[in-house]
């Protein structure tokens, strides 16, 4: 009887340390995927984009020369035309929705670093509709790794890079294109704000200096939805602005008229 139960005894405690051990080893089977994950979307800000309709204006939408600082001046409009707004991404062509406005654009250009921006806005019907935009062009852009581009500097073959990783609102989507050469770059990102759709391109030999794009974003969204970006939710004034926290949190810009032209976008 005593070895019985010294033999019963003995089988329970392998068994619970059996299932220990599994129990250890499942864990960390689902740990190790887990802790992979990296939570890209934390910062985003998820706007009242309801709200915000028909109180975002297109015109604030675009970037100016006072926005990009020293040695950025207005370029050809024609350049418009290799915008992205209503372009084609991975081969997939997204249009715009039905527009209740011109597309307010503008091309800058920087001659020593030969940079151009090109930046487009527009209103479209609904505010449900700039969002639905913006989501097709990331699934659009999500279906490949390589496509070919066309550019100022002609019709290239261009990696994809995800360039999501610090989305400052959620309505957003963003790539690099760099060139297999190596020679040229494109990084762009698109959003809505209510019913508008902005559109935001940098063309140049190289990729933007760290923080550039972010920083063109940060002034846009603070003119768009000031009540969302500036401090306390304090309106700035309607001629200077100032960005909100981030590379560029101490500078102001003061908002200018011109650089606008009604071509649309694609390419």
């Amino acid at each position: 009887m005593i070895m019985n139960w010294k033999l019963r005894l003995s089988r329970t405690v392998m068994l619970l340390l059996l299932l220990t051990v599994c129990g250890l080893a499942i864990g960390l089977v689902f740990a190790y995927p887990v802790s992979r994950v990296r939570i890209t979307e934390a910062s985003a800000i998820q706007l009242d984009q309801a709200a915000l309709a028909g109180k975002a204006d297109p015109e604030q939408a675009v970037v100016t020369p006072g926005d990009l600082g020293d040695g950025w001046s207005e370029g050809n409009p024609k350049l418009t035309s290799f915008g992205i707004l209503g372009g084609s991404f991975c081969g997939e062509g997204v249009e715009v929705p039905t527009a209740l406005s011109p597309v307010k654009s503008a091309v800058l250009v920087n001659p020593a670093t030969k940079a151009t921006v090109i930046s487009q806005a527009v209103r479209a019907d609904r505010w449900q509709s700039a969002r639905e935009y913006v989501s097709s062009v990331d699934r659009a852009v999500s279906s490949c790794d390589r496509f070919y581009v066309a550019g100022p500097e002609g019709r290239q073959l261009q990696r994809v890079i995800d360039n999501t990783g610090s989305k400052p609102i959620d309505d957003y989507s963003s790539r690099v294109y760099l060139a297999d050469d190596g020679k040229s770059s494109v990084t762009w990102s698109t959003f809505a704000v209510g019913d508008v759709i902005v559109a935001v391109e940098y063309i140049a030999p190289t990729r933007p200096p760290e923080g550039f794009l972010g920083e063109l974003e940060s002034k846009l969204l603070l003119r768009l939805a000031p009540e969302a970006f500036s401090p306390g939710g304090v309106v700035p004034d309607s001629t200077t602005t100032t960005a909100p926290t981030g590379p560029a949190s101490n500078s102001t810009t003061t908002v200018l008229e011109g650089g606008s032209a009604d071509e649309s976008g694609g390419g």
